[in-house]
């Protein structure tokens, strides 16, 4: 080959040993479905396996970055119960007759001497008198409240930094009232009695739903990773509880072997040889 296309070639690969191929993406899922109620667990994940399948090495990862998964259930404690006020239901007006000063009795108006009674007289019946009377019935509606107020927090922890993550969702929700319950009456019978009934139900009001964390590695997590090709992270409920599902680690890793190609530096300075060497020959022929 010419020198002078031979410089030429060594100064193009230069300039391709200097762009950065894209780099292999490896990745490793833990899946825990464990429950986290105000303490922590560990993560630990290892990839030197896989690095070495694809002859990759630890030393080689660029960046990389963690995901961690959680959903938060809802907690309830015992319920409280709201009371509501009594609202008339229904009414049923009557006339009732009520006897005016005992029963009925005889007045004498013939005194018989010979029989020792009377013997003539009339009877006064008793006196009835009118009442206007009201029945009526009242119903409470009151809701046993089961809540679960808390937000609850997952916190991770990687190398030197810590990202937290919370459930944002806020669900409300209710069940049908039950039967109606008796719950005491009122009155003298005389005008009317009232009659009062409790329902209920049961009211749901909660924060919960799904927890989430992507965090970026650190330098001190990347240089744990490149010396010993694993990484162990730690994960806290911070506040409340929640069921962690899933952790993610993600790598980029740097896929050009050790001597696969020259450095950009050697390269050049090979192809600055090489054109002095052709411009010496130039010369030589020229004289």
């Amino acid at each position: 080959m010419d020198i002078t296309k031979l410089a030429g070639a060594l100064v193009a690969a230069g300039a391709a040993a200097g762009v950065s191929a894209a780099p292999v993406t490896v990745s490793q899922t833990l899946n825990l479905g464990q429950l986290l109620n105000g303490g922590g667990t560990g993560l630990h994940f290892d990839l030197g396996s896989t690095l070495s399948g694809q002859n990759l090495e630890s030393q080689q990862v660029l960046s990389g970055s963690l995901q961690v998964y959680g959903v938060s259930d809802a907690s309830y404690g015992s319920g409280v119960t709201q009371y509501g006020s009594y609202m008339l239901e229904s009414q049923t007006n009557f006339t009732a007759f009520y006897q005016y000063g005992g029963g009925g009795y005889f007045v004498c108006t013939s005194y018989s001497w010979w029989s020792g009674g009377c013997s003539g007289g009339y009877y006064v019946p008793a006196y009835y008198y009118p009442v206007q009377g009201t029945n009526r019935t009242f119903l409470r509606s009151d809701n046993v409240l089961y809540s679960d107020n808390t937000v609850d927090t997952m916190s991770v922890h990687a190398g030197n930094t810590t990202q937290t993550g919370s459930d944002s969702s806020v669900s409300n929700s209710a069940t049908a009232y039950g039967p109606q319950v008796f719950a005491g009456q009122s009155g003298n019978g005389m005008y009317g009695t009232d009659t009062y009934y409790d329902q209920s139900r049961n009211v749901y009001h909660s924060v919960s739903g799904a927890l989430s964390v992507d965090m970026t590695l650190d330098s001190l997590a990347l240089a744990s990773f490149a010396t010993a090709g694993t990484l162990d992270a730690s994960v806290f409920a911070q506040t409340g509880q929640f069921r962690l599902d899933q952790a993610v680690l993600t790598l980029q890793v740097d896929d050009t072997p050790s001597g696969r190609l020259p450095e950009p530096a050697t390269l050049a300075l090979t192809a600055t040889a090489a054109l002095g060497l052709a411009a010496a020959r130039r010369r030589r022929r020229q004289e």
